[in-house]
């Protein structure tokens, strides 16, 4: 995890519109049309936070929405909180200027920028959810090739493959996002998806 210091900081913050400084935290607010479009992107900002694993302070006010973002377990502001904070500045444009499925915005999100491994992983999950499975699964495998220490992908796709009786090709990715896992020191991935493929090696066993 990067973590940023002063000067560096402050470069990243001016690129960012509107986010503020505010001791280990960023800040920002967001005015929307009306209280139920303030709530709606609330909800897509949640998307984007379980995608990243990572969770913002969030503080509706009517059309309102205060933002904070810091990463509480290391106490200062890291590399995830700039990224989040450019995700949701892009959402915010995208979703107030348009009535664009999330499908479309995640599609645009990627076209923009192609080699950004958050949006790729975000579109598989929309697709698998949308039973376009053969996308969804083409999507994880590339976002893998892309970048090879995506670890969740691996997580994903051990556990499509699993779903759907190929276990063979679902311990593969247990085993190589496993190690991959490791070698990154994320120690809960690895945990998590070590436990998991111990169940299904106790299936047939």
């Amino acid at each position: 995890m990067t973590f940023f210091e002063e000067t560096i900081l402050n470069q990243h913050l001016h690129t960012l519109e509107g986010w503020k400084l505010e001791g280990t935290t960023i800040s920002k607010t967001y005015e929307a049309n009306t209280f139920r479009r303030a709530v709606s992107f609330v909800t897509e900002i949640a998307m984007l936070a379980e995608l990243a694993d990572h969770h913002p302070d969030i503080d509706i006010r009517y059309n309102r929405v205060h933002i904070v973002l810091s990463t509480h377990s290391e106490g200062a502001i890291t590399e995830k909180d700039i990224t989040l904070a450019a995700a949701i500045d892009a959402c915010f444009h995208k979703y107030r200027f348009s009535r664009m499925t999330r499908l479309e915005a995640l599609l645009n999100f990627l076209a923009t920028d192609p080699e950004d491994s958050f949006t790729r992983y975000g579109l598989a999950l929309e697709y698998l959810s949308l039973n376009e499975t053969e996308k969804g699964l083409a999507l994880l495998k590339e976002t893998i090739d892309r970048d090879p220490g995506y670890v969740a992908a691996y997580q994903q796709l051990g556990q499509q493959f699993h779903r759907f009786g190929q276990n063979e090709e679902a311990i593969l990715y247990y085993k190589q996002g496993i190690e991959k896992a490791r070698a990154i020191r994320n120690t809960h991935a690895a945990s998590e998806m070590t436990n998991e493929l111990e169940e299904i090696l106790e299936e047939l066993s």
